[in-house]
């Protein structure tokens, strides 16, 4: 069903599991935007953004600010701009918690014809901490539909079933899986329809 693009293999340290997650991430955005030919929706990260924006330029303000007044005169603006960069920096935790809750990429995949809505997929990954076991969920809706409701899937597998020893990420192997994921929610999805 996919053909990938010959490209650089992924190589990561298998001990890092930050650095794994990140490498099964990327791939599967890439499978899902660049071979599946999805068009990949940026609103998560762009309110990540927003928020991180918003707080960087209260730390700038307060440089600055104390750069033209120096310190005595200067102590509301710092005080004001020291507390609204931990309330960001609270707001962003919460964003992140609660409103991206591990969801990672965001692809619309859009009717041909243009008759009926866009389907949704939405990716979330876990890894927790000292273990080896890569939670991924593949959810999908019908965009525009009040209703909210979406078909989800998961899988659960060991991060060895797709790195070799040398900690190189085997693509094809994680392809399938991811293949077989789509065609699962795909299912599921019609299903409840």
């Amino acid at each position: 069903m996919c053909q990938a693009d010959p490209q650089e293999p992924v190589k990561v340290e298998k001990w890092d599991g930050a650095a794994v997650r990140n490498a099964l991430d990327d791939e599967i955005r890439q499978i899902l935007t660049k071979e599946y030919k999805y068009e990949e929706n940026f609103q998560l990260p762009d309110g990540r953004l927003f928020i991180s924006l918003l707080a960087v330029g209260a730390a700038g303000w307060a440089l600055l600010w104390d750069w033209w007044h120096p310190f005595p005169a200067s102590r509301e603006v710092l005080v004001l701009c020291v507390v609204s960069y931990f309330l960001l920096m609270g707001a962003l935790t919460l964003y992140t918690k609660f409103i991206e809750k591990g969801v990672f990429v965001v692809a619309k995949k859009k009717d041909e014809v243009g008759l009926e809505p866009a389907k949704v997929f939405k990716a979330r990954s876990q890894l927790e901490r000292f273990d080896d076991i890569y939670k991924l969920e593949l959810s999908m809706h019908t965009e525009g539909d009040k209703s909210k409701k979406s078909a989800r899937v998961c899988l659960e597998k060991s991060i060895a079933s797709w790195f070799d020893s040398e900690g190189t990420l085997r693509k094809d192997l994680l392809r399938k899986d991811v293949d077989k994921l789509h065609r699962s929610v795909q299912d599921a999805s019609s299903k409840k329809s």
